[in-house]
């Protein structure tokens, strides 16, 4: 008998027509500009926005900005408070405080993203595993997961730095790593939401792969719900670097990471409270920064909250 199945892989969808396909894209986009333009109506979010992306200009614009360097030594400059020629003071060393806070950006900025990337390829690859197959791999694969959130999440990192070694790399690696078992339970539960709808039934019965169902029609229609996760573990992650570096787990000095410079400054706290004073001040802001528009796009993607 001859098969009436449909070739997967020469279609583009396996349940719409051309003209519903077409109908259906444009929903998306628009859908798209819906999330945007809530964004743009909330003041917390642009108020994120800005601060964050001033914090990124000047890290990356740090060397044309800052008439010093983050590495040079001033011994009539040591421990100099705050004034018009050093508007943060300077270090134990004469360094100039936010000369090396806009340097340390590049550090703390870069491990707060390159680790959420890592947490959420590794998240969303087990996720969709687990939420797509179920029965034995889902449990297995979850019973593995709840043996690692037996500990906190910085404790996990702490673990693994531990055994890894401290240095940018090895930084991006533990945290990114401690923050996989979240973003997998987030994906897990969005993809058992929708692995039963109309439309993966009928990627089944064309003899779509399963590889092919899980990144063209699960994981685009269960990202949302992962996508506030990734915006709240950038400033988590931030946190928890600045945590690392200050137990000498996370990036060296000289290198001027925000955590770092922390570390460096509590010996001299009572007497030139300056030295942690800007560190700590600078990752409050950017936390608070990446919170707000976080909180921002979860009411913009939450159908509830749309009127």
């Amino acid at each position: 008998m001859q098969s009436n199945s449909v070739n997967c892989a020469n279609e583009s969808s396996p349940i719409l027509p051309n003209r519903l396909q077409k109908k259906s894209n444009v929903k998306h986009a628009s859908s798209g500009d819906l999330v945007f333009q809530t964004l743009l109506k909330k003041k917390g979010a642009l108020v994120g926005i800005v601060i964050v992306l001033s914090l990124i200009l000047l890290a990356i614009f740090a060397p044309l900005i800052s008439p010093y360097s983050y590495t040079a030594l001033n011994a009539k400059a040591v421990f100099a408070p705050p004034s018009w020629q050093h508007l943060f003071g300077c270090d134990e060393l004469g360094r100039d405080i936010l000369t090396r806070l806009m340097y340390g950006g590049r550090y703390s900025i870069s491990i707060g993203i390159l680790s959420t990337l890592v947490s959420t390829l590794g998240g969303i690859l087990l996720g969709s595993i687990a939420g797509f197959f179920g029965g034995k791999v889902d449990l297995i694969l979850m019973r593995i997961l709840d043996i690692f959130q037996a500990l906190p999440s910085i404790l996990f990192a702490i673990l693994i730095a531990t055994v890894l070694g401290p240095g940018f790399n090895m930084t991006v690696l533990a945290l990114g790593i401690s923050g996989i078992p979240g973003i997998v339970r987030t994906m897990r539960a969005s993809i058992l939401s929708i692995r039963k709808i109309d439309f993966v039934e009928a990627a089944v019965s064309i003899n779509c792969t399963n590889s092919r169902i899980i990144w063209k029609y699960i994981v685009p229609n269960a990202i949302t719900p992962v996508l506030v996760s990734i915006s709240n573990n950038v400033s988590q992650a931030v946190i928890q670097a600045a945590g690392l570096s200050y137990i000498g787990l996370g990036i060296q000095p000289p290198s001027p990471e925000w955590g770092a410079m922390l570390s460096a400054g509590r010996n001299y706290i009572l007497n030139h409270p300056h030295l942690v004073l800007f560190p700590g001040l600078i990752i409050m802001v950017f936390v608070l920064a990446f919170n707000l528009f976080s909180d921002a796009l979860r009411d913009a993607l939450d159908p509830k909250l749309k009127k």
